[in-house]
């Protein structure tokens, strides 16, 4: 269990997550785990980040890696499956680029970070780069 040593209040996790105290309270009412409950209508609330970003990892039932893979491999069937490309009127090359540039955007906004050289990415994501460095 979880001591308050380990945990941090409302307004900093919000600040660190990128997030709303607003919001934090919505998630903790839909079951997100606190180290301890404030008062009504207070600030008294303690969270423990680690613990924030598991739940909501899990939320819906899909962990961010599962949820990261199965929009990699859309984002390829997309390129080689359904030709895209095509569609659009571009090459194969500008749409890999653009596929990333969407997986990049994803990764951020489920993270609130970038990319970086040390995250282990998909298989479908590094077979869109080979399209890309073509």
């Amino acid at each position: 269990m979880r001591t308050e040593t380990d945990a941090v209040t409302l307004s900093q996790a919000a600040r660190v997550l990128n997030r709303d105290t607003s919001t934090l309270r919505r998630w903790i009412k839909k079951g997100c785990p606190t180290v301890r409950m404030g008062e009504t209508g207070r600030e008294g609330s303690l969270v423990c980040l680690d613990d924030i970003k598991r739940w909501r990892a899990g939320v819906d039932g899909i962990g961010s890696t599962e949820l990261l893979e199965t929009f990699a491999t859309a984002l390829l069937d997309s390129l080689k499956r359904d030709e895209v490309h095509l569609r659009a009127e571009i090459t194969e090359r500008q749409t890999a680029i653009a596929l990333l540039l969407a997986f990049n955007r994803l990764f951020k906004n489920m993270y609130h970070r970038e990319i970086d050289k040390d995250d282990p990415l998909p298989e479908a994501i590094r077979q869109i780069r080979t399209f890309a460095v073509e």
